[in-house]
């Protein structure tokens, strides 16, 4: 039952209640033999003894109230019959903090033992053990003037890699402390003000060799939102109280597992791969989404924590520290903004306009915005989202136009889709499956397939030019075409557009555009939503491929927006030449009117004037 987040004067305790030891009633930290030796070198500014004492120092100058060290991994063990919390992650670290302490000890004049003697056994090698029991413990001063060969040649024994890097830190971190006026405050700042979290691993027949196998091989480290879980589970459960008693160990326990399986009710929900990429594709594990959420409620700036490991982890424990705010009150917020969130996916109207937020194609509105909306009411949220969303739609669709307003096109088809058709969108298959702005007539030439259909020659032939052939004879003189070729070329173009199908070459495609009245196609009208899938199948061919393609898509199960199958389908007004094969100049119209009228009427649907 111990706690999470130890100061390091209570990391080396065997108190009871507040010790890291105590509170798995063992004496002392236990470094196995399987463990490499200690291997922090101190020689330069970027060695990490040097690094570690550096930091603490600037810690200390800078009067932080909390500086957080990297978590140790811990198992408790049995050493010859002694329970000890054996070390499985973080032995360099933690026999630092050892040298650390026994050069404060030796400094001070009342001979005070440093508070970490002899709570590290070292087993790795028993000679250093014995250093251990015969320098860092007893007589660490004779260290502080010593040359390492005037040290070996006196105690030959000692002549080992890992007692040099010990020896070497132990002169290390003397001499960067070598103000005697600081020493006093220095030491409460690291024993009072460092901390650190203490991963206690229960794994039952798990072996801690192996345990240490998977954390230095495979880098299993442990996260921020483990850290958060950790630190809420033992601190709600040590605040049930009864007339001020501490709870019983079995209270604690049962409140525990209450926790647990509503934090894994939570992480479920959030893990749901429409909830997750919905709400939450930015994090590795979804429920930090709403951790951070309920954080940026309490006024987190995670700009200003980057140079933490665990940014998050650390503002949550700063948050426990305050007044009136309990471990249960925290937990009592994170299932608060959870309801909310789920709440908010079984309301059409809410679900509707926060998905068209997130995927409509730009980034105008992040999911950490969400902090500010999550404790209004239903319908102020509604107002607020309905707002933001007016804002992202153009005030005259009719003037908007291809290669100028894709954006704003690329909104208003997908507004089309979502909203006035009392309908859940679905948000995660448009975004999984690309769909984006595209033309329903292509826009040039190279979008034109090699193969003319019967009703794509229609077509083409109902928007061309007068004179289409002198016009076009013309053009090819232009690109350096002989007259005769040029007429010659036209002619043949002639006779193949006069087929039921034909084949068309690179220069066929480029005669047919400048031909046509193309003065339409970059027109909101002649603009849809479709997906590479489409395009690529139908080699980017013209309307009656496509539509082929979207009436199979439809057919097999597979989502198509709503608006681009009515496209294709020609629902959207009885003005759309009633031929199901071509698109025209005239559909290109009829739309880009339907469109204007149905964007004013979803601002209208969407305002609250």
């Amino acid at each position: 039952m111990s706690d999470l987040v130890f100061a390091v004067k209570n990391i080396f305790s065997t108190d009871s209640k507040f010790g890291a030891l105590g509170q798995q009633e063992v004496e002392k930290f236990y470094i196995a033999p399987y463990q490499r030796g200690y291997k922090w070198a101190s020689d330069n500014e970027n060695a990490p003894v040097w690094v570690l004492m550096t930091d603490l120092l600037d810690a200390f100058r800078g009067d932080e109230k909390e500086y957080f060290l990297q978590y140790i991994t811990v198992k408790k063990n049995q050493l010859n019959g002694t329970s000890v919390l054996e070390v499985i992650d973080g032995q360099q670290r933690l026999t630092t903090l050892t040298l650390l302490f026994s050069v404060l000890a030796s400094r001070k004049d009342n001979k005070e033992p440093a508070i970490t003697d002899n709570k590290l056994s070292y087993k790795v090698r028993p000679i250093v053990d014995k250093f251990f029991r015969n320098f860092v413990y007893k007589e660490v001063k004779e260290l502080f003037d010593m040359e390492w060969i005037d040290f070996t040649n006196e105690y030959p024994e000692y002549n080992e890699q890992d007692i040099f890097f010990l020896f070497e830190a132990i002169k290390r971190i003397n001499l960067e402390l070598s103000s005697d006026d600081i020493l006093m405050k220095f030491e409460t700042f690291v024993t009072e003000n460092v901390k650190i979290i203490l991963n206690n691993i229960d794994k039952g027949n798990i072996s801690s060799e192996r345990i240490f196998s998977n954390l230095n091989t495979n880098k299993v480290d442990l996260t921020g939102v483990e850290l958060i879980k950790g630190l809420l589970l033992t601190k709600t459960a040590r605040e049930v109280k009864h007339d001020n008693e501490i709870p019983h160990y079995k209270e604690i326990l049962e409140t525990r597992a209450a926790i647990g399986r509503q934090w894994d009710e939570m992480t479920n929900w959030a893990e749901g791969k429409r909830i997750k990429k919905f709400y939450f594709t930015q994090y590795s594990e979804p429920i930090e989404g709403i951790l951070t959420l309920v954080a940026l409620s309490h006024n987190y700036k995670e700009k200003q924590s980057k140079g933490s490991q665990y940014p998050l982890f650390n503002f949550y424990q700063r948050l426990l520290n305050r007044d009136h705010l309990t471990a249960s009150d925290l937990f009592g917020e994170i299932r608060e903004f959870y309801n909310v969130l789920r709440d908010w996916q079984t309301n059409k109207r809410l679900y509707n306009l926060l998905g068209f937020l997130f995927f409509n194609g730009r980034i105008d509105f992040k999911f950490e915005e969400l902090s500010d909306l999550i404790r209004k009411k239903t319908n102020e949220v509604e107002k607020v989202l309905s707002t933001k969303v007016l804002e992202l739609l153009p005030d005259d669709s009719s003037t908007l136009e291809y290669g100028v307003d894709n954006d704003a096109i690329q909104r208003v088809l997908l507004a089309i889709s979502v909203f006035g058709n009392d309908q859940y969108f679905d948000y995660v298959n448009f975004a999984q499956n690309d769909w984006s702005l595209e033309h329903v007539f292509p826009q040039n030439p190279e979008k034109i397939s090699d193969t003319l259909q019967h009703n794509d020659i229609k077509l083409i032939k109902s928007l061309k030019k007068e004179n289409w052939k002198k016009e076009g004879a013309r053009y090819l003189r232009s690109i350096n075409f002989e007259k005769e070729d040029a007429e010659t070329k036209i002619e043949q173009l002639f006779q193949k557009l006069k087929q039921e199908t034909c084949e068309v070459d690179s220069i066929e495609k480029e005669i047919i555009y400048e031909l046509i009245e193309t003065t339409q196609l970059n027109k909101l009208g002649n603009m849809a939503l479709l997906t590479g899938k489409v395009n690529t199948s139908v080699g980017n061919g013209m309307f009656d491929a496509k539509r082929f393609k979207i009436v199979k898509m439809v057919s097999k199960g597979e989502f198509v927006p709503k608006h681009t199958y009515d496209v294709f389908s020609k629902l959207l007004s009885e003005d759309f030449n009633p031929n199901l094969t071509v698109w025209t100049e005239n559909d290109i119209e009829v739309h880009t009117k339907w469109i204007v009228n149905k964007v004013r009427e979803i601002k209208s649907e969407l305002s609250y004037e």
